[in-house]
């Protein structure tokens, strides 16, 4: 077998083994000039390697990712680093998903890059997980925010709540505290005849009903049981003759 003839079957054997892969590969020359995808990318693409070769591939590209693509990949280009990317990738329906991307530099002895190979991975549904546990996380935080408001507000209520039992307990004590003004000291019942507004006795004042009249007369005469018990703001209502 020819040296040819081993190149020639070692390359299918590579082809057959990168064609297997469930990762879809690709490789470029050093200058980015990509030339070749393995079968996962023309089945995924539904198109053939001449609407993907050099640069025609990033026409797939979701519009809003396609220029950070292309920054990474060309920055990559220029410094011989790894890239690593994430994008939205076209499939042959027109709907995108989300691929990861890495790409390495296969160089020689003096460090200059010969070949770049790159893979990419389908993480759609990793990423409508995280879509879907970042609405959850969203609702529980909303949700959350909603109990301590309540739980505020009811721990208030209850606060004001005990705070009335001891309100009217104290409101009661000053009231009961407070002199009553109904019966004054001097007079306990206000009799308008010989008490003035204030309670105060008034004795200039004429007595006005007969009781508080034939009273004062009996003082009158009497002057000794008048000091013994004066009228104050009372009739004078002792028997003299009984004394």
């Amino acid at each position: 077998m020819s040296r040819t003839q081993v190149e020639n079957r070692e390359d299918v054997d590579y082809r057959l083994v990168v064609d297997s892969t469930p990762a879809l590969v690709f490789s470029a020359r050093p200058d980015g000039h990509v030339d070749y995808f393995n079968q996962r990318w023309f089945d995924y693409f539904g198109v053939s390697l001449a609407a993907l070769e050099g640069w025609g591939w990033t026409s797939f590209i979701h519009p809003d990712d396609r220029e950070e693509q292309l920054r990474r990949w060309r920055t990559s280009i220029v410094d011989g680093q790894p890239a690593v990317s994430q994008s939205r990738v076209a499939d042959a329906k027109g709907e995108y998903r989300w691929m990861l991307h890495r790409t390495e530099a296969l160089c020689d002895e003096a460090g200059n890059v010969i070949r770049w190979f790159g893979t990419s991975i389908d993480i759609e549904e990793l990423k409508r997980a995280q879509r879907e546990l970042d609405e959850l996380k969203e609702r529980l935080y909303k949700e959350n925010i909603a109990l301590r408001e309540e739980l505020t507000q009811t721990s208030m209520f209850e606060e004001i709540g005990s705070l009335l039992p001891a309100q009217r307990l104290s409101d009661r004590g000053a009231a009961a505290a407070r002199p009553s003004r109904r019966h004054p000291p001097a007079c306990r019942v206000f009799d308008p005849s010989v008490c003035d507004e204030s309670g105060e006795e008034d004795r200039e004042r004429e007595p006005k009903d007969n009781r508080s009249a034939h009273g004062l007369r009996l003082a009158r005469q009497h002057p000794r049981a008048a000091e013994r018990d004066p009228a104050g703001c009372h009739p004078l209502r002792r028997d003299l003759g009984g004394r």
